[in-house]
């Protein structure tokens, strides 16, 4: 398909608007909070990034925090900022590539147009300057489609090179994102229908290397398969149970902790791949027993996938709009751009669908990879990150199909309106509070050890939520680290007078009290933690201490062994009461092997 001498200027200023719109986005907000302070799954990579890989089968898929382990070595230490401008860039990359995906189906000035539209679309850069992984795998999807859509001459180096190069971004892909194995799957198999079954089975055999890689770092440290990562179990769960879309918005604190510890509390999971494995068991056994209710969790999932409200899971998007003016132009609260996006998308597939004979043919290799993205959200749960690398392919499907709208419009009407009012759908998940946010920063800069400048934020968090048990016992447990031991008891007191199953709390009200000398109600204290929370092995380990101190000895045997029984794997806390309890008492007679407590039932599988 030939292109005018403007094409090339066309994809450079697509390029050039794409990296000013994002270099904007990331200069106007640095100086805001969530930018200098990372939070939550930022945070946790950023982490891992300067730690190292844990010793244990991952958590996350590694690519990502590979990838910002590479800049910080370049920029000889952690930058944050670093990684947002290489988003920036790879963002403005994604905008031109595909402008270049659209000509295949397009004329140049649509072409070009959906270019731009990806350089504007403000969802799209606003994750360009977030250390989260949907940034580069929207890059890498899309440069995947140019690949496959454009062969290159007879015996050049760009037809040599092109499955190798798709297989090696798709494997890529497969380490970043591995959601994005649905959408893999209906490109391979719309090109081993178009060029036959050996190129897909090449791209597909370079794209299982580095899968296989990490698999096989995994199997280092458990002999159970943990193909990538084994949190694809927990979101499985979280987007598939009864309590659906309450579920979706657990966030850091009792609740999640709680969540966590199940597996090994009421299962006697020892090893992460059975962690996920139960998991996926109870969402399995939802869809099973209660098959009404995982039909309309399923259908409340498509519409929050396709909602022309962004859904947020680190925070709310539409923070972002009081940071940067870019932002407040592009980014709108009742729903823009993707209330124009998707319903322009849908018309121009159903005009081209009624179309015999289409220029550059029927886009189905971008319908298929976009179906496939959003199945993401369906499967596990709507955010807005997940479906970010369908948009591109959306954008070209309008590109493609909008000249033909006014050959079809009773199709394309239909279409747009139906897609239009399925955007308008309540999703049912409640944007996360701006004060979230400050408590957020405040845990993770605890966690970083800078828990002097974690203080403000969670009295600021504290201040707008008082009604949160969360946010007053972890600034309960700040102050307590600062020594402000009379302030730390009444933000706990009050943590547990509004959730008295927050152990933590009790815990932390027995270590205050302990301290105080008051082993009596440092007692009670440990008492309520355990009854509230019998899977919380530290307050189990601190109890039996506080039973050793009291002469009962075969009380504390019996808390450690529970402690043991619901965490199978070391800890220090329970390893020195065992050490002390020996000194004791002599060594424990032999342990049962682990199992689920009579009080905790297994849960239907």
């Amino acid at each position: 398909m030939g292109s005018p001498r403007w094409w090339r200027l066309a994809i450079l200023g697509v390029f050039l608007l794409a990296l000013a719109v994002r270099l904007a986005i990331v200069f106007e907000g640095a100086g805001a909070p969530y930018h200098r302070f990372l939070v939550l799954d930022a945070a946790t990579y950023h982490r891992i990034a300067l730690t190292g890989d844990p010793a244990e089968p991952f958590w996350q898929p590694p690519l990502y925090p590979w990838f910002l382990r590479g800049l910080y070595a370049l920029a000889g230490g952690p930058s944050p900022l670093l990684a947002r401008l290489v988003q920036a860039l790879a963002g403005a990359l994604t905008a031109a590539l595909t402008a270049l995906v659209a000509r295949r189906f397009a004329g140049p000035g649509w072409a070009a147009g959906a270019g731009a539209a990806v350089a504007l679309y403000a969802p799209l850069a606003t994750l360009d300057a977030e250390l989260l992984p949907a940034s580069l795998a929207t890059f890498l999807v899309t440069a995947f489609v140019l690949l496959l859509l454009a062969p290159g001459a007879p015996g050049s180096w760009g037809r040599r090179l092109r499955l190798p190069l798709a297989g090696a971004l798709l494997g890529a892909a497969g380490i970043l994102l591995p959601p994005l194995g649905l959408a893999a799957a209906l490109a391979l198999a719309w090109l081993a229908r178009r060029e036959g079954w050996r190129p897909a089975l090449l791209v597909g055999l370079i794209a299982l290397v580095p899968v296989a890689g990490v698999t096989l770092r995994n199997r280092s440290y458990e002999r159970a398969l943990v193909p990538v990562s084994w949190n694809g179990g927990t979101n499985l769960w979280i987007g598939n149970n009864p309590d659906y879309p309450e579920t979706v918005g657990i966030r850091p604190g009792v609740r999640w902790t709680r969540l966590m510890e199940a597996p090994r509390c009421e299962a006697g999971a020892a090893t992460r791949a059975a962690e996920a494995a139960w998991f996926s068991a109870r969402a399995r056994a939802f869809a099973l027993s209660d098959p009404l209710g995982f039909s309309r969790n399923l259908l409340w999932k498509a519409a929050g996938a396709v909602s022309a409200r962004e859904i947020g899971r680190n925070r709310d998007d539409y923070d972002a709009r009081g940071e940067s003016l870019v932002v407040r132009l592009l980014l709108w609260p009742w729903g823009f751009p993707f209330v124009v996006l998707f319903p322009l998308a849908a018309a121009g597939t159903a005009a081209l669908a009624r179309e015999r004979k289409e220029p550059g043919g029927f886009p189905g290799l971008p319908l298929l990879v976009a179906l496939g993205v959003m199945a993401i959200p369906v499967i596990f749960f709507p955010t807005a990150r997940y479906r970010a690398p369908a948009l591109p392919m959306l954008i070209v499907l309008a590109a493609a199909g909008l000249p033909c709208v006014r050959r079809h419009p009773g199709a394309a009407a239909a279409a747009g309106a139906a897609a239009l009012a399925v955007s308008m759908v309540p999703h049912g998940i409640p944007p996360i509070p701006a004060g979230e946010t400050l408590y957020e920063i405040g845990v993770d800069l605890d966690m970083d050890g800078r828990t002097r400048e974690a203080l403000p934020f969670l009295v600021e968090a504290a201040r707008g939520a008082p009604d949160n048990a969360d946010v007053a016992l972890y600034l309960g447990l700040v102050l307590g680290k600062l020594e402000r031991g009379e302030e730390a008891r009444l933000q706990l007191e009050r943590a547990v007078a509004l959730a008295p199953d927050a152990d933590a709390g009790w815990q932390a009200l027995a270590v205050y009290w302990q301290r105080r000398g008051d082993r009596a109600r440092a007692r009670a204290m440990l008492e309520r933690a355990v009854a509230a929370n019998g899977c919380n092995r530290r307050a189990r380990a601190l109890y039996a201490q506080v039973l050793m101190d009291a002469g009962e000895l075969e009380g504390a045997r019996r808390q450690l062994d529970e402690a043991e029984r619901v965490y199978p794997r070391p800890d220090p806390f329970v390893a020195r009461a065992r050490q002390r309890l020996a000194q004791l008492s002599g060594p424990a007679p032999p342990a049962a092997p682990p199992g689920p407590s009579p009080s905790a039932p297994i849960p239907h599988r």
